[in-house]
């Protein structure tokens, strides 16, 4: 069971019963058809792994977004300490609940870009995110390597 895929279930992007796989698969075919790659600025490597992770048994954050866009669903995904958006939401989805927008110590992400690289941020940035997060403070490279390994574990 993919929790992702159930969210937009559950935000009635379909109406009925539907075969995960199946529907993953025509959702690639309309994700090809339409300008959603365009749209979220993906490069040719970045819709590659999206595509091969779309017919996988668990979705990327990426792929999710990309279905988001698709099917015009808005929504905030909430998981460990941080979230990320897909379009201007009034719910969030944690889980399998859907529940009412509330970010207020959580750190936001895309999924198409989760982190700059570490010259991009100054010593106070990365302690903001470590602590939104949960993480250790330390030096720049610590503390960024830290968020790195958090966030690649959605």
């Amino acid at each position: 069971m993919d929790i992702l895929l159930h969210g937009i279930f559950r935000m009635r992007v379909l109406t009925c019963a539907v075969d995960e796989r199946i529907f993953k698969w025509n959702a690639l075919d309309a994700l090809r058809e339409s300008n959603v790659y365009k749209q979220l600025k993906l490069k040719p490597a970045q819709v590659h792994a999206l595509e091969r992770n779309l017919v996988q048994e668990h979705m990327s954050p990426l792929a999710f977004a990309a279905l988001c866009a698709l099917y015009q669903v808005d929504v905030v995904v909430l998981y460990a300490g941080h979230h990320y958006r897909c379009g201007v939401p009034k719910y969030a989805l944690r889980g399998l609940k859907v529940e009412r927008v509330k970010l207020i110590h959580t750190f936001e992400y895309t999924p198409t870009k989760p982190l700059y690289a570490l010259s991009h941020y100054t010593l106070a940035d990365l302690q903001i995110m470590s602590t939104k997060l949960g993480l250790a403070l330390g030096t720049r490279i610590v503390m960024y390597a830290a968020i790195s390994e958090k966030l690649k574990l959605f």
